[in-house]
């Protein structure tokens, strides 16, 4: 019997037309998938679960584009109705073909932009070092006309934490997105200054968002609400909280090798098996009994935190790899979570109910995409929900994922 669902995360290229900066990624090699692991990898993973979800991911996934449609014609021939698509893109390749794949295939589509034209152009750069702002902005309002399901990922860091606000201003008064999820760049030093600047403009943010509650009734917030109030009061969220690693999703590289998730896919003695030989479940299990369990807060110095039963202990491959300042860490989580308490307590205080997820943002959405959009996933890379094959509140299929709501790792949408 075919186990419920899963999510894969396709490495389909390490190459990327970009040279960002802060770019995590150190193999900056040019590996491609061929098109036999991508087939195979298919078999494998539909032969052993119901429903799964194709991430495409790199690199830039759009520099193999023609092998992307190889796949899903694959998917549509052989495994109909028991898939879906969701890519991470910087969106630079994006061209009219490509909006015509992603609108007949139902992708859901991230796309990697820190904001407006001076943010963007200063960490997000071609190789060349030329800014890639005047080049993204036509795009981006093409595909929000079309009106494919899409969700902005904003990398903040020290040289422009300061422009947050107005960055994320920008995307919701200027674009009418509301999708928004902010990542902070862990893997830079920040220092005291630019931690109280972020502090501010998070402030900002809050401010403004209640405004706009007490004004819009329409206005929607859509990453705490939906991914972050099903959260609150819930005082054992800490002994639910298991990452999706391995269980609920793996990452598959360019050579047919599985790891747990993107992250761990740079250190290949954490591989937990290939796509020929199968899981390998003794490293499943290590992943599964020893590192998920031990870079869990239980094993902090967590016990007088009054954010303790809502905090995940940050991005477990980043704390396992990289042995990621701890402290660092736990400022970052502190904040966020005192964001997010002060947003629902100005909203107690003014009387101002939650809300439903159906707002201007979807107002001219059909009832079919209307549903997808309730779908979409926690907003970790490589959630099983967001492919669009999933009901509201199915998640990514891992263990104690919370119904849904988000598997824990760091960059979940359902963090608060």
């Amino acid at each position: 019997m075919l186990k419920s669902k899963y999510s894969v995360i396709y490495f389909l290229t390490w190459n990327c037309n970009l040279g960002c900066h802060y770019c995590y990624e150190t193999r900056k090699k040019e590996q491609n998938m061929s098109w036999e692991v991508a087939r195979d990898g298919v078999d494998f993973f539909m032969n052993k679960y119901q429903k799964v979800n194709f991430q495409f991911f790199g690199g830039e996934p759009l520099v193999q584009f023609e092998l992307m449609k190889k796949i899903t014609d694959y998917l549509r021939i052989h495994y109909v109705g028991r898939y879906g698509l969701s890519i991470i893109t910087n969106g630079t390749l994006v061209t009219d073909e490509v909006i015509d794949f992603f609108l007949k295939n139902n992708v859901f589509v991230t796309l990697s932009m820190d904001g407006s034209k001076e943010t963007q152009d200063m960490n997000r750069r071609f190789k060349n070092n030329q800014g890639t702002f005047l080049i993204l902005e036509p795009l981006l309002k093409k595909i929000i006309a079309y009106r494919i399901r899409l969700r902005i990922r904003m990398t903040i860091t020290p040289d422009n934490c300061a422009k947050l606000f107005d960055n994320m201003n920008y995307f919701i008064e200027e674009l009418g997105i509301t999708d928004l999820q902010e990542e902070v760049d862990r893997f830079t030093k920040w220092d005291e200054n630019h931690l109280t600047t972020l502090i501010n403009q998070y402030d900002e943010i809050i401010n403004y968002l209640i405004m706009r509650y007490k004004s819009d009734p329409l206005f929607y917030w859509k990453n705490y609400e939906e991914r972050i109030s099903p959260f609150l009061g819930q005082t054992n969220m800490q002994k639910k909280a298991r990452c999706g690693s391995s269980e609920g999703m793996c990452s598959l590289d360019t050579n047919g090798l599985l790891y747990p998730c993107q992250k761990f896919i740079v250190n290949q003695t954490l591989s937990i098996g290939n796509i020929y030989d199968g899981f390998n479940e003794i490293q499943r299990d290590i992943v599964k009994n020893y590192i998920l369990p031990n870079y869990l807060k239980e094993t902090r110095n967590c016990k007088n935190c009054e954010f303790i039963h809502s905090c995940f202990a940050g991005c477990i491959a980043e704390n396992y790899i990289n042995d990621t300042d701890q402290i660092q860490d736990c400022k970052f989580r502190r904040l966020h979570k005192s964001m997010h308490k002060k947003f629902y307590d100005e909203l107690s205080r003014n009387n101002i109910e939650l809300r439903k997820p159906y707002t201007k943002a979807y107002s001219n959405v059909d009832s079919t995409h209307k549903a997808l959009v309730y779908a979409e996933g926690c907003g970790a890379e490589g959630c099983g929900a967001e492919g669009g094959v999933q009901v509201s509140g199915e998640g990514c299929g891992a263990e104690g994922c919370c119904d849904g709501e988000g598997c824990g790792s760091e960059g979940c949408g359902a963090e608060f």
